[in-house]
């Protein structure tokens, strides 16, 4: 990979675009750590975000590749809208470009049912043994059924 170049509205390249994020709060809200995990890893859960990751060698030098600037363009359509052009160029001279105008996961742009099922596994797995995240997941998917709130509430008190 040559470089990833990010466009989105200016007050997201101003305000979180750090280069060097010392913490994992601050690579959190990294735009730059965030397209560099996502490059590395092909996908972000929270558990991508470690301590470790932060100051991971890989991670950094992708980070060195990313270019992200605010867009006069798509200045005009926030907070409408939240637009965001990625391009990745590749070495042999590919490049391949992707708009956005809404998030994944927002009322415009909503997730599949699968993408929901997979976000909530991985964050459920937090707290709860993969068996009770999937039981939760039934128990909901079958909520008109249930003759008691217990049986999901239940559900949600039960520890590792």
């Amino acid at each position: 990979m040559e470089e990833i170049s990010l466009k989105t509205y200016s007050l997201a390249a101003s305000s979180f675009c750090n280069y060097n994020p010392q913490t994992l709060m601050a690579a959190r809200l990294s735009i730059p750590f965030c397209l560099a995990l996502t490059a590395v890893d092909g996908y972000i859960t929270i558990q991508n975000f470690t301590k470790e990751r932060v100051f991971d060698p890989k991670i950094r030098e992708v980070m060195r590749k990313i270019k992200v600037k605010g867009s006069p363009e798509f200045d005009k359509l926030y907070p409408e809208m939240f637009p965001a052009e990625v391009k990745v160029n590749l070495r042999s001279g590919v490049s391949y470009l992707e708009v956005e105008y809404f998030p994944k996961g927002s009322y415009k742009n909503p997730l599949t049912r699968e993408e929901l099922q997979n976000k909530f596994l991985s964050l459920a797995t937090i707290t709860f043994t993969i068996e009770q995240a999937k039981e939760i997941i039934n128990t909901i998917n079958k909520l008109e059924k249930i003759n008691k709130a217990s049986e999901l509430t239940n559900l949600l008190i039960k520890t590792r």
